[in-house]
């Protein structure tokens, strides 16, 4: 008995290029009193962590800039929360936080942040 014969498959469609949004405008200020959590809602994972009895430093750095982000525990809760930031080119000059160069700190949650 001959095999019935099956329309041909269809080419894959090729999708359009899906574009991630626009990072969020930031201000900075309004993150200062947030904890490790928050923060990873706004920015992506930090490039290093260093810690010590007495802080949390996260930093950025993307080409031609650094961002430290300063975490320093509540003394009732020993919950850590951010207190300042540090955002440098790399001539070691403070820059404005709407530096183009800040683009390369900031995503979406949905990268898959983990907590340091």
């Amino acid at each position: 008995m001959p095999k019935p014969l099956l329309p041909p498959k269809k080419p894959p469609v090729p999708r359009a290029k899906e574009q991630s949004p626009p990072p969020p405008n930031i201000a900075i200020n309004d993150l200062i009193g947030s904890d490790f959590t928050s923060i990873l809602q706004v920015f992506r994972s930090p490039d290093s962590v260093q810690s010590n009895a007495l802080s949390v430093v996260w930093t950025y750095s993307p080409p031609g800039c650094t961002l430290q982000l300063f975490f320093y525990p509540d003394i009732q809760t020993a919950k850590f929360h951010l207190l300042k930031y540090d955002l440098k080119n790399t001539a070691g000059e403070m820059l404005g936080i709407g530096d183009p160069c800040m683009q390369g700190v900031l995503t979406l949650r949905s990268r898959g942040a983990a907590l340091p």
